[in-house]
């Protein structure tokens, strides 16, 4: 969506700016039919814009893992610089 503003994109699907930003925000679920209008509207095929956001949300699930691991364990025994 690079270089189109939400407003446009809403337009070219469409439907209102608020309930697209909605969607993209993940504050509601796209449906399928939604899914292929935002994809012809940007010019890519529909599986495009699938596969990169299962590729975002596993990156975003490494990320909390990473951030929810205890290091507790690893600090004990440390000994404190002078």
């Amino acid at each position: 969506m690079r270089g189109m503003s939400v407003s446009e994109l809403a337009r070219l699907m469409s439907i209102d700016r608020v309930t697209l930003r909605r969607y993209l925000t993940g504050e509601r679920s796209l449906p399928m039919p939604v899914l292929y209008d935002a994809a012809r509207a940007i010019g890519v095929a529909p599986e495009i814009i699938v596969d990169r956001a299962d590729h975002r949300m596993s990156q975003d699930e490494v990320t909390l893992a990473a951030s929810d691991y205890d290091h507790s364990d690893e600090v004990e025994g440390m000994e404190e610089a002078p």
